[in-house]
């Protein structure tokens, strides 16, 4: 079970940083969307 940490853990960082772009162009859209939320 202890072998499998180490594989899980560099799936979620590729996961992580893949998924890291798309949240970097969706960040704009998501604050103005919060502010709209928030007001």
């Amino acid at each position: 079970m202890s072998l499998l940490y180490p594989l899980v853990f560099s799936l979620y960082i590729q996961g992580f940083s893949h998924s890291y772009h798309k949240i970097t162009l969706l960040w704009p859209s998501t604050v103005i969307l919060l502010e709209n939320l928030l007001e």
